[in-house]
C-alpha cells in the first residue's frame, strides 16, 4: 500500500483544485478507488463525503470521488462529521485544504462563479429546499464580504447549526444520494455519471427529495435517471443554463383485432409519415417520436397495461373502452380516464368495462383528482365508425385522409382558412361571464378579423352561424348549447325564461348527414354528443361525414361554465400558435370522465416558429417538451410558518418572453386533512404578489390573467410559498404531506406550458 503523509495530501488538494471540471483528475481518483476497494472499509467519512457534495454541487458523490476524499480524509485523521470538520476548518490546513477543494473547484466555479450570495441561496435551496431568511442571509454576507469569513467555513457553519425540519431534510437528501451513487458504482454506471450534463440532471433528480420521501420513491427516482443517463439523455449544457432533452416518446395506434386485417396496410402507412411530420416538428432538444401499431386487447384491465409508457394513443375500430354511469340517464357511457392514466390505481373492473370508482362526481364536467398517478393524463382518440355497416368505409377513408395529411402537414394546413367561429346558442338570462373576443387578448393564434363571436340573435341565425363554419372549410368551430347523442339544440333569448329557451331549433343526425363538413376541428360544448358507445352519435358522424379531422366534447350530461372556452383558450388553444399539435395541448388538461374526443388529434395548425424565439429557463433548465411536468419540494412548514422557494426565470432567447401562471394550485391535498368526497381542494401552495406586476389586465396578483413580459437577457424572480391551509369545516390547520399543482404558460415554441409537481409537509 502506498504512504501518503500530510504533504503529499495537501498537494494533490492543490492539483484537484486547480485541475479540470470534476471532483479530482481521472486517473488519481480511480487509483484512490481502487486502493479503496482493495484496502478500506466504509466509515464515517462516506457520510461526511455526501454531505460535502450535497452543500457544494447540489448532486451526490460519485464514486471515484467518494473514494478520493474518504481515503484523504482517513489517511490524514480528518474529522469524520460535520461539527468537527467546521470546528477544524479555521485551524486545520489540511482541513482547510480539503473543503476548499470542493468549494473551489471548476464546478463550484461554474455554478456560483464568486458570487457568495448564489453559494449560500444555493445552499439552502439544494440542502433545505427553501429560502434563506433575508435576515440570515444578510448575516452571512456580512460575515463573508466584511469580516473575511471564507465563504466555505460559512457553508459548513450553517450546516453544522441545522436542526429541525432543514436537518431532516438534508439528511433525507444525502440518503438518496447514497442510494445513487450505491447504485452507480459499477463499471458501466460510474461511466453514465461523468460530466456537468449528468451531474445537472442528478441534481435536479435530488431537488425533489423532501424530509417525508419515502425510501420507495427516492429508490424509484434514482432508477429513472439512471435510465435517462443510459439512454443518453444527460441535460446538455450551454453557456448560462442547460437543456433538457425530451427524450422518447411512443404513440399507440390500438386497432380492434376485427378491424386489424383490412387496416393494417394503412395503418402502416399511417405509421410512417406520422413519426416523419411529429420529427420534423420536435426540434433540436424536443422530442424523438415512434409510433407503434399493435392489436388491441380483448378487456379493459389489459389494455391499460399496453397504455403503459405511452405518451398518446388512438383507440380504432370497435377496442374495447372503460365506461362509467350517466348520473343524469343512467345509462352507460363512455370514460376514457382510466386509458388516459394507466397507472391510477383508482379505477376497477370487476364485472367487464364499466370502472368502479371511489367518490365520484359523476354531474361536473371536471374531475379533480389529487392523485399525482391519476393526473397529467395522456391524450387518448377514438377512430370508429358511425355505425357497424358503415365502419369498414369510413375508417378507411379517414385513416387515407389522415396518411395525406401527414404526409405533408404545413401544406396540407393551407387548406382550411384561418378562423375561429364560437357559437354561443346555450340561453342563459343572466350570463355570468358572455363570450368575449377579449379571452384571444394576447394569443397570436389569430388575428382579430379571423375571430368570429356569435353571441346575439334569435336561434336560427346562430344555428345557421354554426353551419356556416362546418361547411367554409374553417379551421375552429366551437358550439355551446344543448345537446344529446343524436342531436343538438340551438337557443335564443327568452326572456320570460332563466333557462331553456321557448325559441330553441334542432340540428339532428339526418340534417348533418347531408351537408358537407369542411371544417379541421370541432368542439361541441353540448351534452353527450361523444357517447359514441351508440350508432349514429353525433360527434361519430360529424367526424365521418366529411374532412374534418377532430371532434371534442362531452360524453354525457354535463354542467360547465359559461366561460368554459376561455380556458380552453387561454390554457389549451393558445399553443397551437407555435406549432403544437391538438394532442400536446390536450395532454394533462382532460382530467374529466365527461370529455371525450374523436378523430387525429396529431394534426396542428401552424408551423413551428422561425426566426428568433424567446427560451424560458427556470432555474437554469430549458425544457423542451410540450407539456413538461417539474417536480418541485418546498421546506418544511413548522408551527405554521410560511416556507418559500424561489423560482429564478431568465431568458437567454433573442426575443421577448411572455408568461402567465394559473390563477390557483389544483389538485391540492394533504394528509391530514379531512376527506372530501368531491375531492376539490385549494390552499396550501401560492405564489408571492408582485408590486407592480407587468401588464396587468385582472387576476390577483401575479396570476390569472396577468401577463409577465421577460426581454432577451433578463431575468425574473417568482417566490412560490407553502403554508398548511386552514380546514373551513373543522376551523383548523391541516398537516401532513402536500401534494398540489400549478401551471406556467409561455411563448416559448419548446417549452409552452410547465406544470409544477409540488410537495411539502406541514408539521404542527
Amino acid at each position: 500500500m502506498a504512504i501518503f503523509d500530510r504533504t503529499t495530501l495537501l498537494l494533490t488538494m492543490f492539483l484537484l483544485w486547480s485541475g479540470s471540471v470534476g471532483s479530482a483528475p481521472a486517473v488519481t481518483q480511480e487509483s484512490f478507488a481502487a486502493e479503496r476497494r482493495a484496502e478500506f472499509k466504509p466509515d464515517g467519512h462516506a457520510e461526511l463525503v455526501q454531505q460535502l457534495y450535497l452543500a457544494f454541487f447540489g448532486r451526490p458523490a460519485d464514486p471515484a470521488g467518494l473514494a478520493f476524499y474518504v481515503n484523504a480524509m482517513a489517511k490524514s485523521g480528518a474529522p469524520d462529521d460535520l461539527l468537527a470538520l467546521a470546528d477544524a476548518y479555521g485551524r486545520d490546513s489540511f482541513v482547510r485544504a480539503l473543503v476548499n477543494g470542493l468549494s473551489g473547484s471548476p464546478e463550484a466555479r461554474a455554478l456560483y462563479g464568486d458570487d457568495p450570495t448564489r453559494l449560500i441561496a444555493a445552499l439552502y435551496r439544494h440542502g433545505f429546499n427553501r429560502d434563506a431568511e433575508p435576515e440570515g442571509l444578510a448575516y452571512w454576507l456580512q460575515a463573508i464580504q466584511k469580516e473575511r469569513l471564507d465563504p466555505a467555513e460559512a457553508v459548513l457553519s450553517i450546516l453544522a447549526g441545522a436542526q429541525g425540519s432543514d436537518l431532516a431534510t438534508f439528511r433525507r437528501k444525502v440518503d438518496a444520494s447514497k442510494i445513487f451513487t450505491s447504485s452507480v458504482d459499477t463499471p458501466a454506471g460510474r461511466s453514465l455519471y461523468s460530466g456537468l450534463g449528468s451531474n445537472a440532471l442528478v441534481r435536479s433528480m435530488l431537488g425533489t427529495v423532501f424530509s417525508a420521501s419515502d425510501d420507495a420513491d427516492i429508490k424509484k427516482d434514482v432508477a429513472a435517471s439512471i435510465d435517462a443517463l443510459g439512454t443518453g439523455h444527460a441535460y446538455v449544457m450551454q453557456d448560462d443554463f442547460a437543456e433538457v432533452p425530451a427524450g422518447g416518446r411512443t404513440i399507440a395506434l390500438l386497432v380492434a383485432a376485427e378491424q386489424h386485417a383490412t387496416l393494417r396496410p394503412r395503418l402502416d402507412a399511417l405509421e410512417r409519415v406520422l413519426a416523419t411530420d411529429l420529427n420534423g416538428r420536435s426540434g433540436k432538444h424536443g422530442p424523438v417520436w415512434k409510433i407503434m401499431v399493435r392489436q388491441a386487447s380483448a378487456t379493459v384491465p389489459l389494455v391499460r397495461e399496453q397504455l403503459k409508457g405511452m405518451t398518446a394513443a388512438i383507440l380504432i375500430g370497435d377496442v374495447v373502452v372503460p365506461r362509467r354511469v350517466d348520473g343524469y340517464y343512467g345509462e352507460e357511457v363512455p370514460n376514457l380516464e382510466p386509458y388516459r392514466n394507466p397507472f391510477c390505481t383508482r379505477y376497477q373492473f370487476p364485472n367487464g368495462p364499466l370502472a368502479v370508482e371511489p367518490g365520484q362526481w359523476d354531474s361536473h364536467i371536471f374531475d379533480h383528482n389529487e392523485d399525482p398517478a391519476c393526473r397529467h393524463g395522456m391524450t387518448v382518440s377514438l377512430l370508429r365508425g358511425s355505425a357497424p355497416l358503415r365502419q369498414d368505409a369510413e375508417l378507411k377513408a379517414k385513416l387515407d385522409q389522415m396518411i395525406t395529411y401527414h404526409g405533408a402537414s404545413d401544406r396540407e394546413n393551407a387548406r382550411w382558412s384561418r378562423g375561429y367561429t364560437y357559437v354561443n346558442a346555450l340561453w342563459l338570462k343572466l350570463d355570468p361571464q358572455p363570450a368575449d373576443i377579449r379571452w384571444w387578448d394576447d394569443i397570436p393564434l389569430y388575428e382579430t378579423s379571423e375571430l368570429s363571436i356569435a353571441n346575439e340573435g334569435r336561434a336560427a341565425d346562430r344555428l345557421a352561424a354554426f353551419k356556416s363554419c362546418l361547411t367554409n372549410s374553417t379551421e375552429m368551430c366551437t358550439f355551446n348549447g344543448h345537446g344529446s347523442r343524436d342531436l343538438i339544440v340551438a337557443e335564443g333569448p327568452d326572456p320570460d325564461s332563466e333557462f331553456r329557451s321557448s325559441d330553441a331549433v334542432a340540428f339532428t343526425i339526418g340534417q348533418l348527414r347531408e351537408m358537407t363538413l369542411r371544417a379541421k376541428f370541432v368542439s361541441l360544448e353540448s351534452c353527450s354528443t361523444q357517447n359514441f358507445l351508440h350508432p349514429d352519435s353525433f360527434g361519430s358522424t360529424m367526424l365521418m361525414a366529411g374532412e374534418t379531422l377532430l371532434v371534442m366534447g362531452s360524453t354525457s350530461v354535463a354542467w360547465a361554465a359559461s366561460d368554459l372556452d376561455k380556458h380552453y383558450i387561454q390554457e389549451m388553444y393558445q399553443w397551437l400558435s407555435y406549432g403544437a399539435t391538438f394532442a400536446e395541448v390536450f395532454t394533462g388538461k382532460m382530467n374529466t370522465p365527461a370529455t371525450g374526443i374523436q378523430g387525429d388529434p396529431f394534426i396542428s395548425l401552424r408551423p413551428k416558429p422561425s426566426g428568433p424565439q424567446p427560451k424560458l429557463v427556470i432555474d437554469g433548465l430549458h425544457y423542451n417538451v410540450h407539456p413538461a411536468v417539474v417536480r418541485l419540494a418546498l421546506g418544511d412548514s413548522t408551527s405554521d410558518s410560511r416556507t418559500t422557494r424561489t423560482l429564478s426565470i431568465t431568458n437567454p432567447g433573442a426575443s421577448e418572453l411572455r408568461i402567465r401562471l394559473s390563477s390557483a394550485p389544483e389538485y391540492v391535498t394533504s394528509t391530514g386533512r379531512i376527506p372530501n368526497p368531491t375531492g376539490w381542494s385549494r390552499g396550501g401552495f401560492g405564489f408571492d404578489r408582485m408590486e407592480p406586476a407587468a401588464n396587468a389586465r385582472s387576476g390577483v396578483g401575479n396570476v390569472g390573467d396577468i401577463v409577465h413580459v421577460v426581454a432577451p437577457g433578463s431575468s425574473l424572480q417568482l417566490k412560490l410559498g407553502f403554508e398548511p391551509e386552514i380546514d373551513g369545516l373543522a376551523s383548523r390547520r391541516n398537516y401532513g404531506i402536500y401534494t398540489g399543482t400549478y401551471t406556467m404558460y409561455s411563448n416559448d415554441p419548446q417549452s409552452p406550458r410547465i406544470t409544477f409537481e409540488m410537495s411539502a409537509i406541514a408539521r404542527p
